[in-house]
């Protein structure tokens, strides 16, 4: 879930190889605080990169 929550706050997946990402998926990672923020959304879209 964290890693969703990066996407929607920086609008692309994280590059885990990247430290300056991983660091930045461990500052979103709090157990409580992505569960109420998922619970806050009232829709969450646009999540797939899809290449047609």
């Amino acid at each position: 879930m964290v890693i969703t929550r990066f996407r929607i706050e920086y609008g692309r997946w994280p590059d885990l190889d990247n430290p300056a990402d991983v660091d930045k998926v461990n500052q979103l990672d709090n157990r409580d605080e992505v569960i109420s923020y998922f619970k806050r959304q009232k829709e969450i879209s646009g999540l797939a990169d899809v290449d047609m």
